[in-house]
């Protein structure tokens, strides 16, 4: 069989595999450290897995000729030799007899073996289907990004390594938390049906559809989906798997298990000073003071002045500490002292997208709102942090 195809494209669609297969080391089946390439008509489909999850990737190939094959290869072999290969037509040539693989561009070629496609893991049963939820690439990687910093990094509590997605007819809102940081994006220009897409008699006896996606999923969406501006993604959740379908791309992945902790009731409604300030100098700031924080505290102060924004930090240990002040506006007549964790702060500020925030406050003890000032219209993004007390 003899295949030729972009260079570049094969490129992109190699990198966004390995991700997937370079974590399958640690599985029992060796094949899914490998790729597998089947031509579907005009189109070239590459399959990668392990054991909770199942990409398909489709593109364009110029010409096929003679015998149709499905083959298996590690995508580390390609990858490298690839990443050197300038942007051209590339021609794979496959010799089923010795399975033996040559592949040829302007002025040179490399060539290994291959391996038959046939024991390549089928698909997981997927299941009943619950729900579907239908909205664009960019509300998708809108949601995704503006909530994923503040998910948690310990493994012993799965559910909140991920972002937890709860559709509503009124809005769809991600959330991830780490039970100190919690980041929320909030779109009500994406609608959604209870149970849209499903056949189950009692969807109507609910009030919102959820499911929860682990850091992994969320990490291969951000990459499948980043030249994808201007498509639909459907993501269907069935009992305990869920799946994703935008154009040429197709995942099928194990969804987080269990009851997703109460977000909206960590968000305070009673915090009614309010400061604004610039995003990136505030930022900066904060960056520049924290270097003199305790290493094991991390403990910034922030103190709020009408107009001034004075941020301190200290290490009893090496007897550092460091102040600096930011211009501001603060609500209230009267000054106001809060610490905080500075990486969950440093976390929240640079990831809203907004040229200034505000900052709702109660009391030092209650959780600390920061809010993008600029956003589209029907978009709602937070960050809530807890005081250091």
């Amino acid at each position: 069989m003899i295949i030729t195809l972009s260079s570049s494209q094969l490129l992109d669609l190699l990198q966004v595999a390995n991700r997937l297969t370079s974590g399958s080391k640690q599985h029992s089946v060796g094949i899914t450290y490998s790729v597998l390439f089947e031509v579907k008509g005009e189109k070239l489909q590459l399959t990668a897995a392990d054991d909770d999850t199942r990409l398909l990737m489709t593109m364009p190939i110029e010409k096929v000729e003679g015998e149709i094959l499905s083959f298996c290869l590690r995508p580390d072999q390609l990858l490298e030799p690839l990443k050197e290969v300038p942007d051209q037509n590339i021609t794979m040539t496959l010799d089923s007899t010795s399975s033996n693989i040559n592949i040829t561009y302007q002025g040179g070629f490399f060539n290994f073996m291959y391996t038959a496609g046939d024991n390549f893991p089928v698909a997981h049963q997927l299941g009943g289907l619950k729900f579907d939820l239908d909205l664009t690439v960019e509300q998708l990687q809108q949601g995704i990004d503006l909530s994923v910093y503040a998910a948690s990094t310990d493994e012993s509590r799965p559910l909140v390594t991920g972002v937890h997605v709860d559709a509503r007819p009124e809005h769809v809102t991600f959330v991830s938390t780490d039970g100190f940081l919690l980041a929320m994006c909030r779109n009500s220009n994406i609608r959604h049906e209870i149970g849209s897409g499903s056949e189950a008699a009692d969807k109507s006896d609910r009030s919102k559809d959820t499911f929860t996606l682990s850091r992994k999923i969320v990490q291969l969406l951000r990459a499948l989906l980043q030249k994808k501006d201007d498509q639909q993604v459907k993501i269907k959740i069935y009992d305990n798997m869920g799946e994703v379908l935008c154009d040429g791309i197709e995942m099928q992945f194990r969804l987080l298990d269990g009851k997703y902790p109460n977000y909206e009731s960590v968000i305070p409604h009673e915090n009614n000073k309010e400061m604004v300030a610039d995003r990136e100098q505030f930022l900066s700031a904060v960056r520049r003071v924290s270097i003199f924080a305790s290493e094991v505290l991390d403990l910034i102060n922030l103190q709020m002045a009408p107009t001034e924004l004075t941020i301190t930090a200290r290490d009893n240990d090496y007897s550092a500490n460091s102040e600096e002040k930011v211009p501001i506006s603060f609500s209230s007549n009267e000054p106001m002292t809060i610490g905080v964790k500075s990486l969950h702060l440093k976390n929240a500020l640079q990831s809203l997208p907004s040229q200034n925030v505000m900052m709702k406050l109660g009391d030092s003890a209650r959780p600390m709102l920061i809010k993008p000032i600029e956003m589209e219209d029907g978009v709602e993004a937070l960050a809530a942090v807890m005081p250091m007390i």
